[in-house]
């Protein structure tokens, strides 16, 4: 039926695809490769278990958008991820991190033992960015900017364009 949509599962040689689309556009074929595959027009969900899984919406035959390797590597724009996540783009490269209108969003750093041993936080509350080792609740904040751009080392409230609480040595 013309405008309908069809799900197929094709399964060979540890490769499983799932294309979502219509009877006008059948799917191509596949590869057992993903470093080869070039995916057909359509969207389309691609499963493969020796060396990971990978997700993508194929576009004039763009390459797969996600993939988890069997290491555990995460590639967003790569199927060759070379580190925990690997986020690859030919142009401008954003990535963001969105939460509550009047909550914190945070980049955390941590070892096996807290997870917040620092960090890159924003309040959205207050408009105010802050750097920060050893978080626990506005403990170990060291530098704020605010939402005047006033820049604070050792306070979150900056009264001034740089204002340090602490002695200053040079």
């Amino acid at each position: 039926s013309t405008g309908g949509g069809i799900i197929r599962f094709f399964a060979d040689d540890n490769v499983s695809v799932m294309k979502l689309g219509d009877e006008s556009a059948p799917y191509t074929g596949y590869a057992t490769s993903f470093a080869s595959y070039t995916p057909p027009v359509g969207a389309e969900l691609l499963l493969r278990g020796i060396d990971g899984i990978c997700l993508g919406v194929s576009r004039s035959g763009a390459k797969i958008g996600l993939r988890v390797a069997s290491d555990g590597k995460v590639g967003i724009g790569t199927t060759s991820p070379s580190r925990l996540l690997t986020v690859n783009s030919t142009g401008q490269a954003d990535l963001t991190i969105r939460s509550g209108n009047s909550d914190w969003a945070q980049l955390m750093f941590g070892d096996q033992a807290a997870d917040n041993r620092g960090g890159v936080l924003y309040n959205n509350s207050t408009d105010d960015l802050h750097l920060a080792t050893e978080i626990t609740g506005n403990a170990g904040i060291a530098l704020t900017i605010d939402n005047q751009q006033y820049v604070g080392i050792g306070t979150q409230s900056p009264s001034t364009e740089l204002h340090v609480n602490g002695a200053i040595t040079s």
